[in-house]
């Protein structure tokens, strides 16, 4: 009844529901990574005991924002394209890449941070991509945990409008555990890598980088 007919503009269904995922796709990436950048900031910060700065991590992220999309999508294609040949090359490029977010927004390299990601870990990837399992089966426990809470909280609401809002409410909530998690251990293996490779212990980072 309320349908548009898209056809009369020269398009069919087929090609708007492509173009809709298609958007909302990339939406949600933007903000996914977004997220996540300005999440190892903080994780940063907090490890390292420094005065937490909101409007300077957006700030930073804002700076950076078409470099922080270029480099996770092209490190997400990369990864999913490994994935589909073996789980093994999959897990050691995102290894690989582990280190590129906290270039970006902690060094500032730019397009660089792709080259500092594989400088930094250089002879350190099979422990990182152990981590990074574990992260990411962790990650995944938790948004399947969050859609079996939803799957048992909807049928008690009434209202179509409630429960859409408490299902949106519930997979965000999980979905910021995950990258909460995945952040902090972004920011870990990066402090640690730095200690490793250039001798410079956590408590000296703040001055280095400033």
């Amino acid at each position: 009844m309320f349908g548009t007919d898209y056809a009369q503009f020269g398009y069919d269904h087929v090609n708007v529901s492509v173009a809709s995922y298609a958007m909302t796709t990339l939406f949600d990436l933007a903000l996914s990574s977004f997220s996540v950048a300005l999440l190892v900031q903080l994780a940063y910060d907090a490890e390292l005991g420094r005065r937490l700065s909101p409007l300077g991590y957006v700030m930073r992220v804002l700076k950076s924002s078409v470099v922080i999309l270029v480099l996770t999508f092209l490190s997400l294609l990369a990864i999913v394209l490994a994935g589909v040949a073996l789980i093994v090359p999959a897990v050691w490029l995102a290894a690989i890449l582990s280190a590129v977010m906290p270039a970006i927004v902690i060094e500032g390299k730019g397009f660089g941070a792709l080259w500092r990601s594989v400088e930094l870990t250089r002879d350190h990837r099979w422990p990182i991509a152990g981590l990074l399992l574990v992260i990411g089966l962790c990650a995944f426990g938790f948004q399947l945990f969050g859609v079996v809470v939803m799957m048992l909280v909807l049928p008690l609401l009434s209202t179509p409008v409630i429960a859409d809002v408490i299902a949106m409410v519930i997979l965000s909530l999980f979905v910021a555990m995950s990258s909460g998690l995945f952040a902090a251990a972004v920011a870990q293996i990066y402090i640690r890598l730095r200690d490793i490779k250039q001798g410079v212990i956590a408590e000296d980072l703040p001055t280095v980088f400033e």
